[in-house]
């Protein structure tokens, strides 16, 4: 089952000297969530916290979307990113290549806002809105951890928040959003990834 478009060498190797270059800051937390193998729990205290992404869709560009980026607008005074398909059964993922070496063994934190507009429903569990990662460890297995499914059809402004422990033998590994085999628009706020023991 495919959930993020595959990307080549050439861009992977951009992706991570582009990354390696990128110093941000981190947004507010605004909800309290996280996600393991087991589904999602209340977030408790942590160590302290070192960003790995940031996207503030303010046009300043610290990373590059593949396969490009999305289009992006002002909702209510905030710079957001705009990701659409036309038909059901269209997918319409950009993703972000991130560095292991600043997660592997870690609790990564993603915190953003999404909305939507006449999202059709989703024709299995796993498509509709997506924010997530796709890792890949040394053995070459795959995973895909994910926020809670979002809802199909029209929702106003909802908080995503959640964490995952990521393996320490994760040798790859990309974040995502977008429409997955479904009809509609994403709307997606600032995005904050962080990283802690």
């Amino acid at each position: 089952m495919k959930r993020y478009p595959h990307t080549t060498k050439i861009q992977l190797v951009v992706m991570l000297a582009i990354a390696a270059l990128a110093g941000r800051t981190t947004l507010a937390d605004p909800t309290n969530s996280e996600s393991t193998a087991a589904g999602t729990a209340p977030v408790k205290a942590k160590a302290m916290a070192s960003t790995i992404f940031e996207e503030k869709w303010d046009g300043i560009a610290s990373v590059a979307w593949l396969p490009k980026a999305p289009s992006t607008e002002v909702d209510k005074g905030i710079h957001v990113a705009k990701i659409t398909t036309s038909k059901a059964g269209e997918s319409n993922v950009v993703q972000v290549v991130l560095l292991p070496r600043t997660f592997a063994g870690k609790w990564v934190t993603v915190t953003t806002r999404v909305k939507g507009d006449k999202v059709s429903t989703r024709p299995n569990p796993y498509n509709g809105p997506k924010v997530g990662f796709h890792f890949k460890n040394a053995e070459g297995v795959d995973s895909y951890p994910q926020s809670d499914a979002l809802p199909d059809g029209t929702f106003d402004w909802m908080d995503v928040k959640w964490r995952v422990l990521v393996p320490s033998n994760v040798a790859s590994g990309e974040f995502g959003i977008g429409l997955e085999n479904v009809q509609g628009t994403l709307l997606v706020a600032p995005i904050s990834i962080t990283a802690a023991d």
